[in-house]
């Protein structure tokens, strides 16, 4: 079941690549493994999983290839996704998320998005359904505690937050989101990662779990 749901959240995130693109990949060997993939202009596609990097025997990307996957990621209306596009990602419904790198396209010193894409990461988004032993080891059983979650990119920290959520918000606790990046609660208006539990988004980084007359205050490193 649980790998059944990797390899879900895998045939997902790959939605938005061009339909020869998408083909190959889903002829990967274990693709539940994969946590993001890698779009070079001129190189092969890469595969990142929790052993490191690896290059796909595939052929190479092409600059017009990562325009289509940028395009059918923003359902061909790049200029409505600006303001994200602008801090250099895209997020996807279920979570995943779509990393850019170009030259940045500028007005007075401000940042309005990117033009003559190099690369594309994208990053899958995978759901964990056994770490509530963990979470209730760090952070207790009862009313939630202040906690801050600091790593390297790819650690998990996004995964464990919405866990940590979900852990509480099934024993009658009130979680109210800050998703600045739409990967922990929703994604264009639907629920990601098979949310059980009533979340709101809004803007900033702070997530406030409020539990009758107490509130802890985290902030996502």
């Amino acid at each position: 079941m649980k790998m059944d749901k990797r390899k879900a959240a895998f045939r997902q995130a790959i939605s938005c690549l061009p339909p020869i693109r998408r083909a190959q990949l889903e002829r990967l060997d274990r693709p539940e493994d994969i946590e993001e993939l890698r779009f070079r202009a001129g190189q092969p596609p890469a595969a990142r999983t929790a052993v490191g990097e690896r290059p796909l025997p595939l052929e190479a990307v092409t600059s017009a290839e990562l325009r289509e996957v940028l395009s059918r990621a923003a359902q061909y209306s790049v200029h409505s996704y600006t303001d994200s596009l602008r801090h250099g990602f895209l997020t996807l419904s279920g979570g995943h998320r779509l990393g850019i790198c170009g030259t940045a396209a500028e007005e007075d010193g401000r940042v309005l998005g990117v033009r003559g894409l190099s690369s594309i990461n994208l990053r899958i988004a995978h759901q964990a359904e056994d770490l509530q032993a963990q979470i209730a080891r760090w952070i207790g059983t009862d009313e939630p505690q202040s906690a801050l979650l600091l790593s390297p990119p790819g650690y998990g920290k996004t995964t464990l937050l919405r866990e940590w959520v979900r852990y509480f918000s099934d024993r009658g606790f009130t979680a109210a989101i800050a998703d600045e990046r739409s990967e922990i609660a929703r994604s264009r208006g639907r629920c990601t990662a098979a949310c059980s539990w009533a979340l709101h988004g809004c803007d900033g980084r702070l997530l406030e779990m409020a539990g009758g007359g107490h509130a802890a205050q985290n902030h996502v490193a």
